[in-house]
């Protein structure tokens, strides 16, 4: 039996981002301790972690964060592409997984 799943991740300041069990640039992939994780969008520590499991394709114990401030779009006077410029940030849950 093989498991597959995300990793659902807030930092300090509430920005979400997610790891694929598998990805090999997943901080604890490449032998980073999850307490050390860093948010790619501001560098802030890690506050809260969730092991999603994804296994034979069905879904158990992803947790739907409340947002606090929804994300900010541009369009880019450049290129013209319609682009978040900050990104949105979610209530910490109170108990880490």
């Amino acid at each position: 039996m093989s498991y597959s799943g995300i990793i659902q991740v807030l930092c300090e300041a509430g920005h979400y981002f997610e790891y694929d069990c598998f990805d090999p640039n997943q901080p604890s992939q490449s032998g980073i301790d999850s307490h050390s994780w860093s948010c790619p969008v501001c560098g802030n520590n890690v506050a809260w972690i969730n092991n999603v499991d994804q296994t034979n394709e069905k879904e158990y114990g992803r947790v739907k964060l409340k947002v606090l401030t929804k994300e900010k779009y541009c369009d880019c006077p450049s290129c013209g592409n319609h682009h978040v410029s900050n990104p949105a940030t979610y209530r910490i849950p109170k108990k880490r997984s």
